[in-house]
């Protein structure tokens, strides 16, 4: 669901008691520019603020965006997050949306990019994994600038010898902790974990305190 808003706020009030929360969600809300009073805030301040928070659903992850346009922005501290989060923020144009969980993100604040990929484990020995296989395992996402969705071939692998590491050990049913980092065509990464074990399967997520050696 995408739900959008004007500004949440007024200058000389406080604000409280706002909770944004769901799956598939966006919420954009602008307040004033001459002011600089936020979309979801006070005039005044954070100190104006109180019980104003967002909550994505399981399976879900939350991004803040803090600025004065789409593209003018910065993500406020502690994106992307998963369980309930003040929202503070301090510039009139905030956007806040929820989307897929992933283990690892990263977030360039320069560039705008974000991608986000999960860890894998798998059974060793067999056949050696390709890039695609991978691709899909790790369920590696990125956004653009304007956030838009990174087309999948651009979310490459930043160094192959990584990938040669990790099916040397596969095809020798060697059991370790491998690296595996994806990159956008700017350079924004993120590194996973590829767990190679004796038993198991491949798989986007797992709990590692309980993984069978």
């Amino acid at each position: 669901m995408h739900r959008v808003g004007t500004s949440i706020g007024k200058k000389n009030y406080k604000l409280k008691n706002v909770h944004i929360s769901g799956g598939d969600t966006v919420v954009i809300a602008i307040g004033d520019k001459s002011t600089n009073m936020p979309g979801i805030g006070a005039a005044g301040g954070n100190d104006y603020v109180s019980s104003v928070t967002a909550e994505p659903d399981p399976g879900y992850q939350g991004y803040i965006q803090d600025g004065t346009s789409l593209e003018d922005y910065s993500f406020m501290e502690g994106t992307p997050f998963h369980e309930k989060t003040d929202i503070r923020v301090g510039r009139f144009y905030t956007k806040v949306y929820f989307g897929p969980f992933r283990d690892v993100n990263g977030i360039e604040d320069d560039t705008k990019e974000q991608i986000g990929a999960n860890h894998v484990i798998s059974k060793s020995g067999g056949k050696p994994f390709t890039e695609e296989l991978l691709h899909h395992l790790t369920k590696v996402t990125g956004k653009q600038e304007n956030g838009t969705n990174f087309p999948p071939e651009q979310l490459t692998l930043a160094d192959l010898s990584e990938l040669e590491t990790i099916n040397a050990a596969k095809t020798k049913g060697e059991i370790g902790d491998f690296p595996l980092t994806y990159t956008t065509p700017n350079g924004t990464k993120a590194t996973v974990t590829v767990f190679l074990r004796n038993d198991g399967e491949d798989a986007g997520g797992f709990d590692k305190e309980n993984i069978k050696e």
